[in-house]
């Protein structure tokens, strides 16, 4: 059958063909007839156009000729009433003087007026060219009817711009030669500039005589330098697709268009090619019924032996299936009954169906079953059977009636699929979507769910629990010196022993990394009760964590710290009780670990007002709510030698608040970024200021430079950049830096420290002796100054070995010839104390605290007075 639908398809292919070529070439012949067609009038209206133009040129200059020979004698008028100019062709032939006034015109008794305020007129004024101009069509004041203005300047001997003489042609005149032209009702004849603007138009039912030219195509190909050409396009005036001939005309800048309604050319051909297809498509759809019908005859035989087979593959398919008789005894099984459950066909043939019976559904189900099955022709769900060995097992059946002709019951279909690998797959989907692979407890989505349904159920039965959050003191030690494999180990047993303190009904769950929380229920009606319920299970899990933990290669102690917090019910909100318990876990951990604490309020009151003063923090760094005081630092002499830049926060409604408040937290959150940025760029700015000043340009600022800043990476280019823009001179730059640096990579922070160095960028080591303080590194760091710190100067009149730690830094000071600089200086006592032991430049409350520079004034003044008393 295919060799014969193949070979109709051929001779149908072929016919089609022949058709559709015949069509297409008819359809190009007429195309081709038209565009010639086209062009051949389109240049009997190009030879209109050049004739018409070039004739009035010619009476222009004529009538300039005359005018400027018979010194403005010409009488227009006259001419006029002798027919020298065509009334067809041009409605009025006007002189104008440079002013723009009208001498006089064709047009007998016209009064003088200014037309100084027309296009034409204006463009001669200017350019004073002895050039035609061709302007867009006008309404005339007079009447309202359209003209076309035609003009040449009339100039002087010199040159000089003496005025124009106006022809106004009228535009019907070339619409009257357009209607001469068979168009056809969608025809459309146009005349216009090089710039696309309409002269004339003229299709059959209107004229226009302005406005933009309908095709886009053209507009595109004449602005594209074409001065002739064919195209087809729809026009977004009427929407009317026409095939178009274009000309320029050859002595003007104007060109005729001429476009025929593709409707119109092709309405006898479209006619003709619809009559074609459709004698095509009924001859076809004969051959198709015929070859039908005869594939029909030949086709049945091979389908209902083809469906024979196909049942029986069906029969023997991957599912299980039986059938029995209108008894229910069972008459054939396949393969995939013998392969489900176990029983060869010999052992089920002449058996009840309830061989398979698991005994997992009562009387009433079966009853069920049966009832459906005779009411509705089948029933099908989900069912458990027992195999051959005895296993119970889930699978889906589906059980049809079947019926002879009259209607009557002759056998029953049953067909069943084994359940059980979907059955799993659904538990291991369950367990990885809620449960930790790792401790196999619920994790914190499945938690969550459970802390929702505790706190209805409390709500319900007026009781309380609470959420316990335990988390492994120090566990990050076991995982970096044991590895993650022990660290695992560890967590297995610590989820087994929860597990082990808790009642049914509770839930141990893993948070997350070495984070577990428990949730207690039923812990009594009070919250004393319930406290002291909770207190008691906390205690257990603390000792039991405490026990020793036998892993593969080691035994090792660990300890937990619990927070504690109670919900009553739905008032309670989820994230808040998890939010509350870690809280109280990390108070916990504060107060030495291996302990339990309960949440109260003020530790929320002390987080929110952390929360509220970053915020504040950050909005303080936009709002310019920052300043920068300094303090000043002096020589032996009590010369002001330089300042430490210290920077302070007013906020709008606390106040001044301390730096020891906000610098740790710009720290944690790592504000000290953009805040360190900003202090530095202040200073800067106060350098260049002072470098002005011949009394301030010795001055020196030193800027405090936290860890987390030296450790970036782009921290050089930061600081150079600043002092470039700033213009400050990065020698009277001093960067103060703390022992706390010299912990991590100090081969990267000496590097740093050499590039800046070379730039001129001083540094000084701030709190000198209370860190780090390695001397295998300190006499490789390009150091100018180190200070020493205040807790020694305090002491150091009183304290033999305060005495000797700032007798020591200071010879040690000299021997790497750094400055020294003593900071924490209050007395007289004090500064006379460390100038006799070496020490003389300090920093102190007694030589001024910090505050604005302002303040610093008073050092000027008394330098001034002490050279004045010299």
């Amino acid at each position: 059958m295919a060799a014969i639908w193949l070979l109709v398809a051929v001779l149908l292919a072929l016919g089609w063909k022949h058709v559709l070529t015949r069509l297409t070439e008819s359809r190009a012949q007429k195309t081709e007839y038209v565009e010639q067609y086209l062009s051949n009038l389109v240049r009997l209206m190009q030879e209109n156009a050049e004739r018409t133009f070039s004739h009035v040129d010619q009476q222009l200059k004529w009538v300039r000729d005359q005018h400027q020979e018979h010194g403005g004698s010409i009488d227009l008028t006259g001419l006029s009433a002798k027919g020298w100019f065509d009334p067809a062709m041009v409605l009025k032939v006007s002189l104008i003087n440079a002013q723009g006034v009208l001498l006089q015109s064709s047009w007998p008794h016209e009064p003088q007026m200014d037309l100084s305020d027309r296009e034409h007129f204006q463009i001669h004024a200017k350019n004073q060219h002895d050039t035609l101009l061709i302007s867009h069509p006008i309404q005339l004041r007079a009447d309202g009817r359209w003209a076309i203005p035609v003009s040449r300047p009339i100039l002087g001997t010199s040159g000089r711009f003496d005025g124009l003489v106006v022809a106004l042609v009228d535009p019907m005149y070339f619409v009257h030669f357009y209607d001469a032209i068979d168009m056809g009702p969608g025809g459309e004849a146009t005349l216009f500039d090089v710039a696309g603007w309409r002269m004339v138009e003229r299709t059959q039912s209107t004229h226009e005589f302005s406005g933009h030219l309908g095709s886009r195509a053209m507009l595109t190909w004449v602005a594209g330098g074409k001065t002739s050409g064919s195209l087809s396009d729809t026009t977004k005036t009427d929407g009317v697709l026409r095939f178009y001939h274009f000309r320029k005309l050859p002595s003007f800048p104007l060109f005729v268009a001429l476009g025929f309604s593709a409707h119109d050319i092709f309405v006898n051909e479209d006619a003709e090619r619809i009559s074609r297809l459709r004698l095509t498509g009924m001859v076809s759809g004969l051959i198709l019924l015929f070859t039908a019908l005869a594939s029909w005859y030949v086709v049945q035989h091979a389908r209902a032996q083809e469906a024979m087979r196909v049942a029986s593959i069906a029969f023997e398919s991957a599912q299980g299936m039986f059938i029995t008789n209108a008894k229910g005894c069972i008459l054939r099984v396949n393969r995939g009954f013998t392969r489900v459950t176990g029983y060869a066909s010999s052992e089920a043939i002449g058996q009840m169906p309830r061989m398979l019976k698991s005994g997992r559904h009562d009387r009433a189900f079966y009853k069920v079953v049966f009832e459906t099955v005779v009411a509705k022709g089948s029933w099908q769900g989900e069912i458990w059977n027992r195999r051959k060995s005895g296993e119970i097992y889930p699978e889906w059946l589906n059980i049809t009636a079947v019926n002879d002709v009259q209607g009557h019951l002759t056998h029953y279909v049953a067909t069943f699929s084994d359940l059980s690998q979907r059955k799993a797959d659904e538990a291991r989907i369950t367990q990885l979507a809620f449960y930790d692979p790792l401790t196999a407890l619920p994790n914190r989505r499945l938690l969550t769910d459970r802390i929702s349904h505790a706190l209805v159920d409390c709500q319900h039965h007026h009781s309380l629990g609470a959420v316990l959050f335990v988390d492994m003191d120090r566990f990050k030690n076991i995982n970096d010196t044991l590895g993650h494999q022990e660290g695992d180990l560890l967590l297995q047993q610590v989820a087994q022993r929860l597990g082990e303190c808790v009642c049914e009904g509770d839930t141990v769950a893993r948070f997350g990394g070495d984070d577990f929380v428990v949730v207690l229920m039923n812990l009594g009606h009070s919250d004393q009760e319930a406290a002291i319920r909770a207190e008691l299970v906390c205690e257990k899990i603390l000792a039991t964590l405490s026990q020793p933990y036998v892993l593969v290669h080691s035994t090792l102690y660990s300890s937990a710290s619990i927070g504690i917090t109670l919900f009553k019910g739905v008032q309670d909100n989820v994230g808040d009780l998890f939010k509350r318990a870690e809280l109280a876990m990390y108070r916990a951990k504060e107060g030495g670990r291996n302990r339990l604490q309960f949440f109260d309020t003020h530790m929320q009151a002390a987080v929110d007002e952390r929360t509220n003063l970053e915020n504040d923090l950050r909005l303080g760094l936009q709002t310019d709510q920052l300043v920068l005081h300094y303090q000043p630092q002096v020589d032996a002499a009590g010369r002001l030698t330089g300042v430490e830049a210290l920077v302070r926060w007013q906020h709008p409604t606390l106040g001044l608040i301390s730096p020891a408040q906000f610098i740790p937290l710009a720290e944690e959150c790592g504000l000290i970024l953009p805040l360190g940025q900003w202090v530095l760029h202040t200073a800067c700015q106060q350098l260049r200021v002072w470098a002005r000043q011949p009394h301030t340009a010795h001055l020196t600022i030193a800027v405090n430079v936290s860890a987390l800043q030296f450790a970036q990476e782009s921290f050089v280019h930061d600081v150079l950049a600043v002092v470039h823009e700033t213009g400050a001179m990065a020698q009277r730059l001093k960067l103060e830096l703390t022992e706390s640096l010299l912990v991590k990579d100090v081969e990267g922070m000496i590097a740093k420290m050499k590039e800046l160095k070379a730039n001129g960028v001083g540094f000084s080591l701030d709190d000198f002796g209370t860190g780090y303080s390695s001397l295998r590194y300190l006499k490789r760091l390009p150091l100018d100054q180190i200070k020493i710190d205040q807790s020694f100067v305090a002491d150091a009149m009183t304290d033999a070995k305060d005495e000797a730690i700032v007798a020591t830094t200071v010879a040690l000071g000299k021997s790497l010839h750094m400055m020294v600089i003593a900071e924490g200086v209050e007395t007289q006592a004090q500064r006379d104390f460390l100038d006799s032991h070496g020490c003389h430049h300090f920093q102190g409350y007694f030589f001024g605290r910090p505050g604005p520079v302002a303040e610093l004034a008073r050092f000027w003044r008394d330098e001034t007075q002490a050279l004045q008393t010299q």
